[in-house]
């Protein structure tokens, strides 16, 4: 008796009119983009959003002091939009230049500034 109901159900969802559509949106990204950080002036963390292409095979952000020096690099884990965020409680208040390392080639870079 279990196994006609089963069939009965099974025919049922089988013949209907009704059907459910799912949309499933995959987004490639071509250009590497580096937006400015937030906040700006910041004092401790500050949050730096971008984007890595779709087929880069790795990226980094890279923090610079004010004569030139290499503060902090951030590994970025995964292609698409993303959002680091940066603890520079530990470095001195100025202007910082940053920059969006994409397969070990410069794509862009900003200022921030960090006061305490």
């Amino acid at each position: 008796e279990k196994i006609s109901q089963l069939e009965e159900v099974i025919n049922t969802i089988g013949s209907s009119d009704e059907t459910t559509k799912t949309q499933l949106t995959l987004t490639s990204y071509d250009l590497a983009e580096l937006n400015q950080n937030t906040p700006n002036p910041f004092n401790g963390n500050t949050s730096i959003s971008y984007i890595v292409p779709t087929d880069a095979s790795s990226a980094q952000i890279s923090i610079f002091g004010t004569s030139g020096q290499l503060m902090k690099t951030l590994d970025i884990e995964h292609v698409g939009q993303g959002t680091l965020e940066v603890n520079a409680e530990n470095l001195p208040s100025g202007t910082y230049s940053y920059q969006l390392i994409v397969d070990n080639r410069t794509v862009e870079s900003n200022k921030m500034v960090l006061a305490k």
